[in-house]
């Protein structure tokens, strides 16, 4: 609809006026994801992810990453980055965590359908293989909480 495609270009242009705000980037890209524009999510994040954020940040971030992916069709790149979400925190291997997060349903499917395509007996990483945190340091790929939208 108009409302959508005004929407957007808000975003677009918010992102230029304050393209050194990296939480706005990520909350335009949660907005993207929720108006099913993945595409302009990925820009965002992007945009994000190359100003850097803080540690804490890191783990949202990788997960809107995991389920702009999965929108775009891209089931490699978002086994990828839930890959490095299951390093981060160990919530993420399970269905029942992510039923439970207070995000839009459309998001939590595109995160169990990545975790449903994964095989069952996906090897653990283990200290005998080498270094098991496999999350972005700080600046690679952050992501804060991004708030809901009040209504």
């Amino acid at each position: 609809t108009g409302d959508v495609r005004q929407a957007m270009e808000i975003l677009h242009t918010g992102l230029f006026r304050f393209q050194n705000d990296a939480a706005f980037a990520i909350r335009a890209a949660w907005i993207a994801l929720l108006t099913d524009h993945p595409e302009q999510a990925l820009t965002y994040l992007t945009h994000a992810t190359k100003l850097g954020l803080p540690p804490a940040e890191i783990e949202n971030t990788t997960a809107l990453l995991t389920i702009t992916h999965a929108q775009l069709g891209d089931p490699e790149t978002a086994s990828s980055y839930l890959a490095q979400l299951k390093a981060i925190s160990p919530k993420w291997k399970d269905t029942e965590n992510i039923n439970a997060l207070p995000w839009p349903q459309s998001f939590k499917s595109s995160l169990k359908e990545i975790i449903s395509q994964l095989p069952e007996t996906a090897p653990e990483p283990s200290p005998e293989s080498g270094p098991t945190n496999t999350a972005p340091q700080s600046g690679e790929l952050p992501i804060p909480e991004p708030p809901l939208p009040s209504r």
